[in-house]
């Protein structure tokens, strides 16, 4: 027998599970997609802060560079390298400049100047093979690489400061004024911010022992990802990691005209932890919903349930025999109608059950008479039956007395005697005498009368 599910639970299921399902897969959708928002506008967030980091390190080298570049109006009796050696005596006022260096357009050092030592005039020093010479000889800046000192991250800034007799200008930049900055940015409780030159080589991190243990961050796939493609800052399909093979999330931004590169991480456990609360109170929402939507379509089937129980009922009695029972159901849709055909037909029912007991009376009556006739026809059946049955036991009782004769008789020809089974010849009155029940009276007819006694014949007459 086939499993039978009521139509309540059909209905139950169907709007539920529908319902259910598409309320689920909103929620998911809207769940990722709020989860990939988030985790672009996080990242966006780093890229920014890595970005302005980048862009104001950029911008303060190239305020130095600016000042190292600055000229006077020359003054009249006095040659371009003497002009050149008035002008550079300034820069031994900016704070992030340790000595200045000038050469000649020779490539011999020609004065040297420094805030914590005393100017050195023509040391005789010969720079002529070298980048920091032969570079901006050629029309470039020269930057060197970082380099420690005390403790301390220095480079040097070397270019062509005017015409070509005043030589070239090259400036110890101490960088801690420039790279403290990029110490101090934080991100979340754990988040920090580094910077690694053109290498993978750290110049800047808040663990200020890790700069001078001189550690290479390009083993990092992260870092070695911007070192070979530093003009693209999307490393979302990267995974990268911390020093301590951590999974971070990070984004980087690259300092101008250096190829430096400045990177934000912070922890992803730290960095999505918004983004799991987040989930958890979508998720928490997503049953709300389900829950309430499942409680709707219980109260909504049960709704719909209620006439189609009605018309059920009323479709039991009306079969059980209470042709007068009506349905009453109110909802002004298809089921009304259907409550309506019901009552319509369950009073043509009734009228027609009317009809039909007035025919099966009338017909009873014909059917009481006929069996009357009938009876009494059967009555007069059984009296000419009983007659016909005793004029048959009379009938019977009359043929047992009866012989019958059967056979060839053999008869004389002239005197009419019978022969018998042993030859013998026996008078016919007396033979059939014997073999049946007849007797015989005699009498004389008129021939015989005639013949025999022609007197008698005339007086008879």
């Amino acid at each position: 027998m086939p499993i039978r599910i009521s139509l309540f639970k059909k209905y139950f299921l169907a709007f539920g599970t529908l319902t259910g399902c598409a309320l689920l897969l909103s929620g998911l959708l809207n769940i990722n997609l709020s989860y990939q928002e988030n985790k672009r506008a996080i990242i966006g967030l780093q890229h920014e802060k890595a970005e302005a980091a980048a862009a104001r390190i950029g911008q303060y080298l190239f305020d130095i560079e600016q000042r190292i570049g600055a000229t006077s109006v020359s003054k009249q009796g006095a040659s371009a390298l003497e002009q050149r050696c008035q002008e550079i005596q300034f820069l031994r006022h900016i704070a992030a400049i340790s000595e200045v260096y000038l050469l000649d357009p020779l490539g011999k050092e020609y004065l040297r100047v420094s805030r914590n030592a005393p100017d050195v005039l023509r040391s005789g020093n010969d720079y002529s093979t070298s980048d920091i010479f032969l570079r901006p000889k050629s029309g470039h800046p020269y930057r060197s690489p970082i380099y420690f000192r005390d403790g301390a991250p220095y480079m040097k800034v070397a270019m062509a400061v005017g015409p070509e007799e005043t030589g070239i200008t090259v400036a110890e930049v101490y960088l801690e004024f420039l790279l403290d900055g990029i110490s101090r940015i934080k991100v979340g409780s754990s988040g920090h911010a580094y910077a690694v030159d053109n290498s993978g080589l750290l110049i800047a991190h808040p663990d200020i022992g890790l700069v001078f243990k001189n550690t290479r961050m390009a083993v990092l796939p992260q870092v070695q990802a911007a070192l070979n493609n530093a003009t693209h800052n999307n490393n979302e399909n990267v995974q990268a990691l911390s020093l301590d093979g951590k999974p971070v999330l990070t984004a980087f931004g690259t300092i101008p005209q250096l190829g430096w590169l400045v990177f934000v991480e912070e922890p992803i456990s730290e960095a999505y932890r918004p983004l799991h609360t987040q989930v958890i109170r979508s998720a928490l929402l997503i049953v709300i919903g389900m829950l309430f939507t499942l409680l709707v379509c219980l109260v909504v089937v049960r709704r719909m349930m209620r006439p189609i129980k009605s018309l059920q009922d009323g479709a039991k009695l009306i079969g059980s025999g209470f042709l007068d029972h009506h349905i009453s159901v109110k909802t002004g849709d298809e089921l009304e109608e259907l409550a309506y055909e019901f009552n319509r037909m369950s009073k043509q029912l009734q009228i027609s059950y009317s009809s039909l007991e007035s025919k099966v009376a009338e017909r009873t009556n014909e059917l009481l008479l006929a069996q009357k006739a009938t009876e009494a026809s059967n009555l007069d059946l059984i009296q000419h039956r009983d007659e016909l049955v005793r004029k048959n036991i009379e009938l019977s009782e009359a043929l047992s007395k009866v012989k019958l004769l059967e056979g060839i008789l053999p008869v004389c020809m002239y005197c009419k005697k019978i022969r018998k089974d042993d030859n013998a010849w026996q008078q016919i009155e007396t033979y059939i005498t014997e073999h049946s029940e007849a007797l015989f009276s005699h009498g004389i007819c008129p021939s015989c009368l005639e013949v025999h006694y022609p007197d008698q014949k005339k007086v008879l007459s």
